[in-house]
């Protein structure tokens, strides 16, 4: 008799913890995600999905075969000289600029005077381009150097080798940041350019100008403009309206006027604005020339002068979807507050539902409240891309104690080594930066730590003598920050926020990706 051949057991591991999001924004991921992938030309290696959430934390998690078979082929895909990669990033930007487009003509409604079925109606709209956006841009965005890093490693190891072969006095770890950065402005930029102009207009003005430098409370600064310079402080709200969701993220919150009012306030009595704005206008220019110069000295072969090129834009991909991503989160959570609103339910409790059961809950009155109090506590979704499975509470520590997972050995060590994202040496106390409320923390000098970074954290990320992350590859956005900033980075580290704490000392050669502790 023939022996039953025993079955692997799926063993999962955790590639991402996502602080401060809610169902909205992850729930979708499973209706579309593996679909997109296969009309991609990935196949279908990837056949289900983990969230994991704890105390408002998200973790997403893979099935270890299934996604290292995926980032294979993805780096196979990409780096195959056939134009996907190319193909796939420039469609990225034309789903992402959809979603943005629709979610701006969104933010004009007057979401109470909609009925409850137009209200559905249209979130739905919203929540299909969202996720198209999304899942179109996982491939080369994201899993392209998820975990393993293989593009930026691949392109880097080329790099050096092309440098050593040609015997080039250049130093890779300089170079690869300056060739990979791209020489289009995200949103971010654009905003710090035009805050910078506004900086610049106040500070010519004399009127203005004392009242920016004589008041520490900006409120107070916003009275004096509105009775002194009402043209001033108009064209100042406009600034914000205009720029209210930058850091936005996934939940918040927006950013008030009073916000933009202490960053000017801070350049007026710091008074180098001509200075910055100098810098900033000519950036892109000396960047442009730089570029070009060493280009010109590395002579790459075609193929590899296209996958250049490629990265540069996936930085520049990266920033913008994230952007047009939490600009269409605002505009969700607003459905989501008028459907809490309509139901006599918590804004959390809402923002704890499925896609599903919002309709449920707004046209036929089903809901359970005690499952969304519980949710956002401990629950897990188990998606396998027909279905969609939720469970809280004890279901979720059923579920949970029926799954593998990879096992995570975290030795003492005297240093960490990771991907130099942006060169140079610092040394500092380290701060552990995950959400908002850990900014106040961060002090000018610290050594900023966390997971992952998002535009949210860019006020700390400004503070840092130098910024280390657990994920990541070179075209993370740590490494896209720390380059514009001009700070060492270090990226990929999987373990520095296990290791380290609060108040450590460390000293972080970025130069060759290692950061010392010190004792």
């Amino acid at each position: 008799m023939a022996k039953k051949k025993n079955r692997k057991q799926t063993i999962w591991f955790v590639a991402e913890r996502i602080p401060d999001v809610n169902y909205i924004m992850t729930y979708n991921i499973f209706t579309g995600y593996s679909k997109h992938l296969k009309e991609q030309g990935l196949g279908d290696s990837l056949k289900q999905l983990i969230w994991v959430i704890r105390d408002g934390v998200f973790n997403l998690c893979y099935a270890r075969g299934e996604f290292d078979e995926l980032v294979k082929r993805i780096f196979v895909k990409a780096t195959g000289g056939s134009g996907w990669l190319a193909k796939i990033n420039k469609e990225v930007e034309i789903f992402a600029k959809e979603y943005l487009i629709l979610s701006r003509s969104l933010l004009k409604l007057d979401l109470k005077k909609l009925s409850d079925k137009d209200l559905i109606e249209r979130f739905d709209q919203l929540l299909k381009l969202q996720i198209k956006s999304h899942g179109w841009g996982q491939a080369t965005t994201w899993l392209i150097d998820a975990e393993y890093q293989l593009f930026s490693n691949y392109l880097f190891n080329y790099l050096k080798d092309k440098i050593k072969k040609d015997k080039l006095k250049l130093g890779p770890s300089g170079v690869f940041p300056v060739i990979t950065t791209p020489l289009s402005p995200s949103f971010i930029e654009i905003e710090n350019q035009e805050s910078l102009k506004i900086a610049y207009e106040i500070f010519t003005d004399k009127g203005a100008c004392l009242i920016f430098k004589k008041n520490d409370n900006v409120s107070k600064i916003e009275a004096e403009l509105k009775k002194q310079k009402p043209a001033l402080l108009k064209k100042l709200k406009n600034h914000q309206k205009k720029w209210f969701w930058l850091h936005y993220n996934y939940r918040g919150p927006v950013l008030e006027l009073d916000y933009f009012l202490q960053i000017w306030q801070g350049l007026i009595r710091e008074g180098k604005i001509k200075g910055y704005l100098r810098e900033s206008e000519t950036k892109y220019g000396k960047l442009k020339k730089e570029q070009k110069n060493l280009l010109a000295k590395l002579k790459f072969d075609a193929k590899h002068e296209e996958l250049f090129r490629q990265a540069r834009y996936i930085v520049w991909l990266k920033a913008y979807r994230k952007d047009c991503m939490y600009f269409g989160a605002y505009i969700a959570n607003q459905f989501v507050k008028e459907i809490a609103r309509r139901l006599f339910i918590s804004y959390k409790q809402a923002e704890f539902m499925t896609r599903e059961e919002f309709g449920r809950a707004l046209l036929a009155g089903k809901y359970n409240t005690k499952e969304l109090d519980e949710r956002p506590k401990f629950s897990v979704m188990h998606g396998t891309w027909n279905k969609v499975y939720v469970y809280s509470g004890k279901k979720a520590r059923e579920f949970l104690k029926k799954t593998k997972w990879e096992k995570e050995k975290i030795k003492k060590v005297d240093e960490l080594t990771g991907q130099t994202a942006s060169p140079g040496k610092a040394r500092g106390i380290v701060k552990i930066i995950e959400t908002i409320e850990d900014m106040p923390k961060m002090k000018l000098g610290d050594i900023m730590l966390s997971e992952t970074t998002y535009p949210a954290l860019v006020p700390a990320m400004k503070k840092a003598a130098a910024i280390v992350t657990n994920v990541g590859g070179l075209t993370c956005h740590a490494a896209i920050v720390a380059r514009e900033l001009k700070i060492p980075c270090v990226v990929g580290t999987k373990i520095a926020t296990k290791i380290l704490k609060d108040g450590d000392k460390v000293e972080v050669d970025a130069d060759k990706g290692i950061v010392k502790i010190l004792k």
